[in-house]
């Protein structure tokens, strides 16, 4: 099939600098080098600033445009979700002032204000929606009292980042359930940006655990997280009671609940490791070979044009490769059981932009159905090598397994069911790319399918809009 470059289709596109996000990986090493710098707090109130600056936006305009239906099924649940991100932070900011001062660090509060303007937002955008859908807003909530009860009982920095974790933990699960419990484009678009935004907050909370556990012996950090998992238990239950009627209207039983959140507080419990991170000196200093950010704050200009006007410098960290960009206008093999296969041409890009919910301007899946599952495939450089030795066929091009986007340096097995980050895109892993016959065919090369067995790639929806290109790509998860 031939493949026609395209290196000029996206010039116009300007990539927005990607955000502090660094994946949570598991040191291989105890070299310093190797392990995750913390992030400093004069860097949080950089990156705070500029995803002020970066909102997705929101077609108001729209109005609530959500069925009868739908709203039966959320709108309980949604109004005591957008109570719980109204809150006014003035006991946490109490906290962070005491914490900041204990520690020398007052750039700390300056990050702690600019989170919970961030939270204050996302319930600011909920509210909106709430009052274009006839819906009044909630003023208590059973739910809200217990978990600021909590936060309030010990005015600690800890007893305050860790139920934080939790119900942000929770979060992901939660708006992931309401993006696919409506089809409001407002409301959907409030939900990703809901999304993108928490898998920072859980970073943001999860290195300053790390922070406080550093010098906590081994024995008693064991008995603190066993602690916190008897809490997370019931935080999960409670979450289910209060919102099980629109967590089901969204695709989630008990069960798979369940299993969700303790797989995604597994991970932030693994990322408050100390062990994860490398400190040097001071619990906030680094090492002049780290990661460092240098970011001045956004104008009064560029914050109300939306624009990015920050330039990183950022030190050589592990990242993914991009290889190579596909898009085709039509399906060749999709569909075509007992048929010919089409010969729609191939497009390769240098860059791509990505659109929420829709997938890739002129691919054939761009669109394809509302809330589809594969908006975005991605396949491993690994998997091709395999296959071009297997056929005999070192030229085989890469476009031949007809997947968006031939990557390294991830494995995309693992990121089933996870959100992530790559580039300024951000992205939900749906399900393994399953290869089909047609694969033998496509190859030249019997045996092809079975070669491929659970390797064929990931499907992925597209949360949050964003640009790819060819080369180095940051990534995290």
């Amino acid at each position: 099939m031939p493949v026609r470059r395209d290196a000029a289709a996206y010039q116009h596109i300007t990539v927005s600098n990607p955000s502090v996000n660094k994946a949570f990986r598991k040191p291989a090493t105890s070299d310093p080098t190797q392990l995750s710098p913390i992030t400093r707090s004069s860097e949080w109130v950089s990156h705070f600033a500029d995803n002020e600056a970066r909102q997705r936006p929101i077609s108001w305009e729209l109005g609530a445009a959500v069925s009868d239906e739908e709203l039966f099924a959320i709108s309980d649940s949604l109004r005591a979700w957008q109570l719980g991100e109204t809150s006014d932070g003035s006991h946490l900011m109490e906290a962070a002032r005491h914490y900041a001062a204990s520690i020398g660090d007052p750039e700390f509060v300056a990050a702690v204000r600019l989170f919970i303007a961030e939270e204050q937002r996302h319930g600011a955008n909920l509210g909106r929606f709430l009052d274009l859908a006839g819906v009044p807003r909630a003023r208590s909530n059973w739910g809200d009292s217990l978990f600021r009860a909590i936060r309030y009982a010990v005015p600690r920095m800890e007893t305050w980042v860790t139920p934080v974790v939790m119900v942000e933990t929770h979060a992901l699960i939660y708006y992931n359930a309401m993006r696919r419990a409506t089809r409001s484009p407002v409301l959907r678009a409030i939900c990703g940006q809901i999304l993108a935004d928490e898998v920072t907050h859980i970073r943001f909370q999860c290195e300053r655990i790390a922070i406080l556990h550093r010098t906590r012996p081994a024995w008693l950090r064991l008995l603190t997280i066993n602690f916190q998992k008897l809490m997370f238990a019931g935080v999960t239950l409670a979450i289910w009671a209060g919102h099980r009627k629109a967590l089901r209207a969204g695709g989630y039983d008990l069960a798979l609940f369940w299993r969700a959140a303790w797989r995604k507080m597994n991970r932030a419990w693994r990322a408050m490791s100390p062990e994860r991170y490398h400190f040097a000196g001071p619990p906030l200093e680094r090492r002049p070979d780290c990661a460092v950010l240098k970011i001045p704050r956004p104008s009064p200009a560029s914050l109300a044009l939306g624009t990015s006007h920050l330039a990183l410098k950022v030190s050589p960290m592990p990242r993914a490769v991009i290889h190579g960009i596909y898009t085709s206008p039509g399906h060749n093999y999709f569909g075509h059981h007992d048929q010919a296969p089409d010969e729609h041409e191939i497009v390769e890009h240098e860059a791509a932009e990505l659109i929420a919910g829709k997938g890739i301007p002129g691919d054939r899946f761009f669109e394809w159905k509302d809330d589809y599952k594969g908006q975005l495939t991605l396949i491993d450089r690994g998997v091709i090598d395999d296959i071009r030795q297997h056929s005999e066929n070192p030229d085989l091009p890469a476009s031949a397994f007809r997947r968006n986007v031939v990557i390294s340096g991830i494995d995309l097995n693992r990121l089933v069911g996870r959100v992530f980050r790559l580039g300024d895109a951000l992205l939900e892993g749906t399900q393994k790319c399953a290869p089909c016959y047609w694969m033998d065919q496509a190859c030249g090369k019997a045996g092809t399918e079975k070669v491929m067995h659970n390797r064929g790639g990931l499907r992925c929806r597209i949360l949050e809009s964003g640009t790819i290109r060819t080369g180095e790509v940051e990534f995290s998860s």
